[in-house]
């Protein structure tokens, strides 16, 4: 090691020379692959499905309030986004399993 790294060393507090940083990770320091940990696998599911969901339930609540319809109106509205056999199935779940998500009160809603 030369002087000016162990000078370095030394001004920083380090107790490990400055050559040790460089070695490169052995193989119980790194990292696992994703593909070896399924409990993170299943929570990357879990916040994709979650995010895309809520994404998409709140889009109709926004898109309603921007052309100032209620959302079971927007059933029979051809929108750009999202497309019409998504939208087809949200209304279809929202009759069928959530009328609340349906009916979409005022305090149900966050523009209300």
């Amino acid at each position: 090691m030369s002087k000016s790294k162990e000078v370095r060393s030394a001004q920083n507090g380090d107790k490990a020379p400055v050559a040790a940083v460089d070695k490169p990770l052995a193989a119980a320091d790194r990292p696992l692959p994703l593909s070896s940990r399924s409990v993170d696998i299943l929570l990357a599911f879990w916040f994709l499905l979650f995010a895309f969901s809520t994404t998409f339930t709140d889009i109709h609540n926004f898109t309603a309030s921007i052309k100032g319809v209620t959302v079971p109106e927007l059933e029979h509205m051809e929108l750009v986004y999202p497309p019409k056999f998504l939208t087809d199935l949200y209304f279809r779940w929202a009759r069928t399993v959530d009328p609340l998500l349906y009916a979409n009160p005022v305090w149900w809603s966050v523009d209300g």
